[in-house]
């Protein structure tokens, strides 16, 4: 029992040197990889997001890592390969404004045939920037940046990347379905989360979240976050498909003052900005309290959803998926 115990305190001590060496011997790498992240897309995030600083050297340490093909745990490889998706085709970045936020924390993605198998939005993969602090952990940490992919096994080519002659793809073997949902996070205690859930053909998220997570444990109030950010995510890729008019112009870091979309300074490259999800959506506001009963039932939210309407005239028979909002009743 002796020579275990300090068979451990040797092997954690290995691990702890072969650490710290990596950490010195990637640093550099990582400097570099951020700085040309920084020059090759020239990001300017509008106030109450991250700044694009921050997101940058999250993605200069995800090149690197992979780069270096060090062991990670599953979870960082998953985060590492999707910021190098994202990266390596140039995919966008959306923010979406809070009022629509939570709108979506307030509805539902019921299973209902055709409603997820349908979706095409127009890019499969995209960076999704959230106000900071709105969404928090069990933890009580707060997620301000979400890296998604969207599977589709119909065009296995949208879900590969090359950047400096690394490919970057996302393997396909485990996803059951023709669409599968990706989408992996760093929340601000350094906390990876990652997702993947295949689209079944009744339209419903199938995950295994449990399996997920690897090795670590995942307790029933991480896997209801992960649901919530499903959902979320689920609603996106619904309004980007069947909602165009929620997706808005690029975002001005500084509303009001004309800097003009895409100047920039001779010789370098052009500004970019995030676009916009939910610019003027607005949450149907609390109505104030009525006259009620003791029979009255208590205020609250009613959820919001997603439902197949008519459209056009009647005797063609055409219909179209749409988002009924949540709304507040007051009881």
């Amino acid at each position: 029992m002796v020579a275990t115990e300090k068979d451990q305190v040797k092997e954690q001590l290995r691990a702890s040197l072969f650490l710290a060496n990596y950490a010195r011997n990637i640093a550099p790498l990582v400097q570099q990889e951020t700085e040309t992240v920084r020059k090759q897309l020239p990001y300017k995030i509008p106030r109450g997001y991250k700044p694009w600083g921050a997101i940058a050297a999250e993605v200069g340490v995800a090149i690197a890592t992979l780069a270096t093909k060090f062991p990670k745990t599953p979870g960082d490889y998953f985060y590492s390969m999707l910021l190098g998706l994202w990266l390596a085709t140039r995919s966008p970045i959306y923010a979406i404004k809070r009022d629509l936020l939570r709108a979506f924390e307030l509805s539902d993605v019921a299973p209902e045939k055709g409603l997820l198998a349908d979706i095409n939005p127009p890019l499969p993969t995209f960076m999704l920037l959230l106000p900071l602090n709105a969404l928090v952990t069990p933890e009580g940490d707060s997620v301000n940046t979400i890296a998604i992919h969207l599977v589709d096994k119909a065009h296995p080519e949208r879900s590969i990347g090359i950047r400096d002659n690394t490919a970057y793809e996302v393997g396909m073997k485990e996803l059951p379905n023709r669409h599968s949902l990706l989408w992996a996070a760093i929340d601000s205690s350094l906390i990876v989360w990652h997702s993947r859930s295949s689209v079944t053909e009744d339209g419903a998220l199938r995950n295994n979240y449990e399996r997920n997570q690897g090795d670590l444990e995942t307790s029933q109030e991480d896997i209801a976050f992960m649901k919530k950010v499903d959902s979320i995510l689920a609603q996106i890729l619904l309004s980007l498909t069947y909602r165009p008019d929620l997706l808005g112009e690029e975002a001005l870091s500084a509303p009001g003052k004309p800097k003009g979309f895409g100047a920039a300074a001779p010789g370098r490259s052009p500004i970019l900005r995030p676009r916009w999800l939910g610019e003027g959506f607005k949450l149907p506001a609390r109505s104030p309290a009525g006259d009620k009963t003791h029979n009255s039932p208590a205020a609250h939210w009613r959820r919001g959803h997603w439902k197949r309407v008519p459209v056009g005239p009647r005797d063609q028979g055409g219909r179209k998926w749409t988002f009924i909002q949540p709304t507040f009743v007051n009881g």
